[in-house]
């Protein structure tokens, strides 16, 4: 009868620890006790990076919302599924731009770091924003690119624009600038053009 006690007793003893556990880890989870600078993760739209935007973009897309190719450009789409995410995990909107808040949760609900994954996931995807990854768009010395895959030149940055030709891979570009989701281009051969940026 005595061992039997015991028994009970560290079991519950067991269980109840279980739970403080459990509700420490919640604790922990939880957004509003998170603490980087003191205080909870900001929900007010940040000036996001390059990094910040592949990281989010990721998360995302392993998270099921449908934002199209890892490509380091905060797009319509990305914004639409940023609203679902928040909309989903209960947090303050912030009009599908990034913030503190979205991108830590995105950290928790994914179980990926910010800093150590986001560059290596842009630098995975085959585009031309993976390449330019940490070069400056300078139109007096405008990086060289030689594209990964092939590319459609449109004569203006629109879709519905004239095609001017498809450059194959292998093809040297000078990027211009980026302009409303658009790289304005200049092939080695003086095509000059625009392909879109995602």
């Amino acid at each position: 009868m005595h061992k039997h006690w015991q028994k009970v007793v560290l079991t519950c003893s067991l269980i109840m620890l279980g739970g403080c556990q459990q509700a420490t880890l919640q604790k922990i989870l939880d957004p509003a006790t998170y603490s980087r600078s003191g205080g909870k993760p900001s929900a007010a739209p940040i000036e996001a990076t390059i990094d910040d935007i592949s990281f989010a973009q990721a998360g995302l897309r392993k998270l099921g919302y449908g934002i199209g190719r890892v490509d380091g450009i905060w797009g319509a789409r990305s914004a639409q599924a940023m609203r679902r995410f928040e909309k989903d995990n209960g947090l303050k909107s912030a009009e599908g731009q990034l913030t503190e808040l979205n991108l830590w949760t995105l950290e928790l609900r994914t179980g990926s770091q910010r800093t150590a994954n986001s560059a290596q996931l842009l630098l995975s995807s085959r585009s031309l924003a993976a390449q330019l990854h940490g070069k400056q768009l300078d139109e007096s010395e405008p990086p060289l690119i030689i594209t990964e895959r092939d590319y459609q030149i449109m004569a203006r940055a629109n879709p519905y624009s004239e095609v001017l030709t498809t450059l194959p891979a292998g093809t040297g570009l000078y990027i211009l600038r980026l302009q409303h989701g658009w790289y304005e281009v200049e092939s080695t051969d003086d095509l000059h053009g625009y392909i879109k940026a995602n």
